[in-house]
């Protein structure tokens, strides 16, 4: 849906924007064929510390490439 239907990314977006939060951190399980028909969950994780942060639009430029829909990082944790 997200690739596919703007409708949907506007909903969605629309969604995490009004979450009341100035910042927050945003996961999800991965959505796979097999996982379909299970509820979606994400969570939203009120970030105070982020909300004074300025955007940092160099550090990770390199990743980015508008002919990419998804750019991964893997998880450091």
């Amino acid at each position: 849906l997200l690739r596919d239907t703007e409708e949907f990314r506007v909903y969605y977006n629309d969604l995490l924007a009004e979450c009341g939060y100035d910042a927050f951190f945003w996961e999800n399980r991965p959505v796979t064929h097999q996982s379909l028909d299970e509820n979606y969950e994400c969570n939203l994780i009120r970030s105070n510390y982020l909300a004074t942060k300025m955007a940092d639009t160099n550090t990770f430029s390199q990743y980015f490439d508008e002919s990419k829909n998804v750019v991964t990082f893997n998880n450091l944790g």
